[in-house]
């Protein structure tokens, strides 16, 4: 009797028994009992798949040789839009005085030379225009009609949006990932809208509260789509330089609870081999035992070869030749 069927009679027994046993003791017992029966497998359990020739023809298999190339690795990380720090433009008090009339409100665009405010020197007694320097839009504010400014203050804060840069946190083993030149896509939080780019800096310093390393992507936003402050997701790829045996992810099959791939053994068999993993990519994962550079294995159809062997593994379909 093949294992999956003595569970199968085990647990028929191990139902019977319990609605027999009235106090918890008995049940410890009958528990007790049947763990030898449930807790060793056979050895030498079949590991074949084998395809009738209309299953052949109805499953699409493809095949591939495991290959040593680079891993592609990938994370999805929090980020932050906000203003590309280059283009943020403070307009500062030429003179100490009064604040005689104001302008220009938060979220209002402007033109290079557009009049933000007027200040009556404290000096003098004369006015003088504060004036935009750049076109942008006023995404901050610290000067209200009658208010006395000193000399140097900021008054308005002036970003261009047409261009925009994304914050990342990276935390710990991350930042082998995060790298500068990696590549990264952005996604709003509704997954609607999604924009493409390359991570163009990360801090050489840890930040002293969160302990993480900054990175920064700039992306163009001549429509205006993306909001300082909105929160999105970014997912990171990065090739690395190091080559390594790896197969692509789909081509990996848990059987029994352990990661296997199939290996052709003549037309319509199939073996279902163990394999060790290493780190997972973005496409494929590493082998780090199991398979050798060259080995021929399913990459498409090893799910349904899968299925097939749970079929044979209760005692239906075909039989392996071995």
């Amino acid at each position: 009797m093949k294992f999956y069927e003595s569970i199968i009679v085990i647990l028929i027994i191990v139902l019977s028994l319990f609605s027999s046993c009235k106090k918890g003791d008995e049940k410890e017992a009958v528990v007790e009992k049947i763990k030898p029966m449930i807790e060793t497998e056979p050895a030498g359990e079949d590991k074949c798949v084998v395809l009738t020739p209309a299953q052949r023809k109805e499953i699409k298999i493809k095949m591939a040789a495991a290959s040593v190339e680079p891993l592609i690795r990938e994370l999805e990380l929090p980020g932050e839009i906000g203003p590309d720090p280059e283009n943020v433009l403070h307009a500062a008090a030429r003179f100490s005085g009064i604040a005689k009339k104001i302008t220009k409100a938060i979220g209002d665009n402007v033109k290079n030379g557009d009049t933000l405010a007027v200040i009556e020197n404290n000096e003098n007694l004369s006015l003088y225009t504060v004036l935009a320097s750049r076109s942008g839009t006023v995404i901050d504010k610290h000067i209200v009609p009658g208010e006395y400014v000193e000399a140097g203050r900021d008054l308005f804060v002036i970003a261009d949006l047409s261009r925009i840069a994304v914050s990342i946190a990276i935390f710990g083993s991350d930042a082998d990932i995060a790298v500068k030149g990696a590549s990264a896509r952005i996604m709003d939080l509704t997954g609607k809208r999604a924009a493409s780019g390359v991570i163009d800096y990360v801090s050489p310093f840890h930040n002293e509260q969160t302990r993480s390393l900054t990175g920064r992507m700039l992306l163009p936003n001549t429509k205006g789509f993306w909001k300082p402050g909105a929160l999105v997701r970014v997912r990171i790829q990065h090739k690395e330089a190091a080559p390594t045996l790896a197969v692509p992810n789909e081509a990996i099959q848990l059987v029994d609870g352990i990661p296997h791939v199939f290996i052709p053994e003549t037309a319509v068999e199939y073996a279902a081999v163990p394999v060790t993993l290493g780190r997972k990519g973005a496409f494929k994962t590493e082998i780090l035992n199991g398979l050798a550079t060259g080995d021929s294995l399913v990459i498409e159809g090893a799910f349904e070869l899968k299925a097939q062997f749970a079929v044979q593994a209760i005692g239906e379909g075909e039989v392996c030749s071995h």
